[in-house]
């Protein structure tokens, strides 16, 4: 009666220095009993404190084990990790372990398990848990595993913040892999059923079913080689809508690896994958969706070939448009390489296809060794390197415009078109010398014309045709509401208010020439040479600062659309400039921009503005008052604060002095002139003001974000310079 008792603490103690001795945890054993042929002990823990605890039920040891032979067994393990780096405490670290890993498996007994678990992370931020785990390690023959309802996080296992991509789990996932000794060698075999992984924040690929293994048949060069087949979903549903084939070898780099992959989206509606669509898919019944991938390793270089076809969609966006955009189709061909040792990106062909409407884009991206660093601080880990060509093939005008759904392009309604249409463009970027940046080609919109032109555009040909014009304004100041009113005012002779070309201070027109658009008189309505300056600023910066925005673009846009930022007004935009060009002479385009512009909060057009700001009329303003009038573009609300305080700050009046200066090197000033114009101060009229100082800076900050006054533009420069 004494032996289970003596034997099992006997049995405690070698385990315990025997597991000392290879790993760096301590071990506490409840209780140990020993049997006729086996010990078997209960309730074993290993643990860290709070970063790592391994515990078993019962683990069951055969005496064979002692030297090689039989199973141990373990009984409900439960491996609590606070992440992986802890994971790396249960190895002992050791530099004089001289026995191979092999030579040391032959002496170890296979090891088998069941109904266990796993959890990485804390109980309120888990990172990757798996219940129901069962298995076997067989030391130089396999190691087969099997875990049921896992969930985890791919950045949380890394250590990263969790994000809206990344997550993944499955039902089920069988492992099975080769061993030399007790370390993994060779080719793993996988199967998942009922997985999922979060691949983008509004697309989860749900239903996954598969396997991976060691392709049969191979030849001895093709060890190793994997095939690999699965089939699943989209955002929860188990129906089969994707199937994935392929087959890789991977060597000691990615030139020494090979494969090729395959995915299919076969035809299905949109609406049965419903619930993980944006709301912005509002008809996902009507909407069809096809698409493929195909990639190929070959000598460290990825060949890459997608299409993705989509029917009758309809999408509601504010990016996009102010009305629901419906019956869209579209369709995109990829054909690209990845050099990922190289770090370089060759787009063979993208090709993007909207009806009639087709068009490529080729080139390549390179990022180079080395550092950029951004004039905010930021940087990146390379240096950029993009070539780009956009090419339209010829195409008749008509089927361009009719390729556009009417609800992205609503003021285009009624245009009709003959001629050809074609473009090319191209831009060359190296972060390394932006200086050296080009953007050239040509958008063939020249071989259009226009038959019939909508009622609404042509008046704008008629000096005499007056045009009423409805804006968004904020109450006035004496109004606690911040509900915004509608303003209707005349842009035309009718209106008492409305300066001609002929009756506007040539100064004010030098002045607007000077910081809106130095080649108003020379070009057609796009400032191309502006582009490439807004974007080189644009690149320096790392994000969207400037625009290249014409003079007759922001009249088309003030007159005949809005302030909105969307894709719809841009294209809306890009082809009434292009009409209004040909038909209306630069004085008609200059005198209705002047008069319908914004230029303080409820106030439009440059002939109230001269009577409120200076109680003139446009024909008398001075050099200094008319470049205030062109600084306080584009924000003359949030700049209406100098009138508030009823006068400019000393930067913004350095500001201005800085336009005068750029006006007298461009020719819009005399010697005199400016000698003159640099000695006048800016006086306002404050007669008309009908508020304090303090209640009109209340005002400003209700209606803006930014209700304090800008100081000086560093970045200001003439637009040609």
């Amino acid at each position: 009666m004494v032996y289970p008792f003596v034997g099992g603490l006997i049995a405690t103690r070698v385990l315990c220095s025997k597991l000392a001795s290879r790993v760096s945890l301590p071990l506490v054993i409840g209780s140990a009993r020993a049997g006729l042929s086996q010990l078997t002990f209960l309730d074993l823990a290993m643990t860290d404190g709070a970063d790592l605890n391994l515990r078993a039920a019962r683990v069951t040891v055969p005496f064979s084990a002692l030297w090689g032979g039989g199973e141990i067994w373990i009984e409900s393990p439960q491996l609590r990790a606070s992440s992986l780096t802890a994971l790396a405490k249960i190895r002992k670290k050791s530099s004089t372990e001289s026995e191979s890993t092999a030579t040391t498996a032959r002496s170890l007994p296979s090891v088998g398990f069941a109904h266990g678990l796993v959890v990485v992370g804390k109980e309120d931020s888990k990172v990757f848990w798996a219940e129901q785990i069962e298995g076997k390690v067989s030391p130089n023959e396999h190691a087969i595993v099997t875990l049921a309802n896992i969930e985890g996080h791919a950045a949380g296992l890394l250590g990263e913040r969790r994000s809206q991509v990344g997550g993944f789990g499955a039902r089920k996932l069988h492992v099975s892999i080769p061993l030399v000794g007790i370390r993994p060698h060779g080719v793993p075999s996988l199967s998942v059923t009922d997985g999922f992984v979060q691949a983008l924040p509004s697309l989860g690929l749900s239903g996954i079913s598969g396997q991976m293994a060691p392709k049969t048949g191979q030849a001895p060069s093709k060890e190793g080689a994997m095939s690999l087949m699965f089939s699943g979903s989209y955002g929860g549903s188990q129906e089969r809508l994707w199937n994935a084939a392929g087959e890789f070898r991977l060597g000691d780099s990615w030139k020494d690896s090979e494969g090729t992959f395959g995915l299919r989206a076969e035809r299905f509606m949109l609406d049965r994958i419903k619930n993980v669509l944006p709301p912005t898919v509002t008809s996902p019944g009507s909407t069809s969706i096809s698409g493929g991938l195909g990639v190929r390793l070959h000598e460290g270089v990825f060949e890459i070939k997608s299409n993705l076809d989509v029917s009758d969609l309809s999408v509601s966006h504010a990016a996009l448009s102010p009305h629901a955009v419906e019956h869209l189709s579209v369709s995109i061909k990829v054909d690209a390489t990845l050099d990922p040792q190289a770090r370089v990106v060759q787009l063979r062909q993208i090709e993007g296809r909207l009806k009639d409407l087709v068009g490529t884009l080729s080139g390549r991206v390179e990022l180079a060794e080395g550092k950029y660093i951004f004039k905010d601080g930021h940087s990146w880990p390379w240096v950029p390197k993009i070539s780009l060509s956009l090419d339209i093939p010829k195409m008749a005008c008509e089927k361009l415009l009719s390729s556009f759904p009417t609800a992205l392009v609503p003021r285009l309604k009624g245009f009709t078109l003959a001629g050809n249409f074609q473009t090319h463009l191209e831009t060359h970027i190296d972060y390394a010398s932006l200086d050296d940046l080009t953007l050239e080609g040509q958008v063939g919109i020249g071989g259009c014309k226009a038959k019939n032109v909508p009622a609404e555009v042509e008046s704008l040909s008629d000096p005499e045709m007056p045009i009423t014009h409805s804006v968004k304004v904020p109450p006035p100041w004496d109004e606690a509401s911040l509900d915004p009113q509608e303003l209707l005012f005349v842009v035309g002779a009718d209106s008492d208010e409305f300066a001609s070309f002929s009756d506007v201070s040539p100064h004010l027109i030098n002045a607007f020439l000077t910081t809106e658009d130095s080649g108003f008189f020379k070009h057609h309505g796009f400032a191309t040479r502006e582009f490439r300056t807004a974007l080189k600023r644009n690149l320096e910066d790392g994000r969207f600062k400037q625009g290249a925005s014409s003079i007759t673009m922001q009249m088309v846009k003030n007159l005949l659309l809005s302030q909105e930022k969307t894709l719809s007004r841009k294209l809306q935009e890009l082809f009434l400039v292009w009409y209004l060009e040909q038909v209306l002479n630069k004085e008609r385009i200059m005198e209705l921009y002047l008069n319908a512009i914004e230029f303080g909060p409820r106030l439009y057009g440059i002939g109230p503005a001269a009577r409120h700001y200076f109680g003139k009329k446009p024909s008398e303003l001075n050099p200094v008052e008319a470049a205030f009038f062109s600084s306080i573009l584009p924000s003359p609300k949030r700049r209406y604060v100098h009138y508030c305080h009823g006068e400019v700050s000393p930067s913004w009046d350095k500001y201005l002095r800085r336009i005068l200066g750029f006006m007298h090197k461009r020719g819009r000033l005399t010697d005199e002139e400016l000698e003159q114009a640099l000695s006048t101060p800016l006086v306002f009229d404050l007669q008309a003001r009908s508020m304090t100082e303090k209640q009109c800076l209340d005002w400003i900050a209700r209606i803006t974000k930014s209700p304090k006054p800008e100081v000086e533009p560093a970045d200001y420069s003439d637009a040609n310079e």
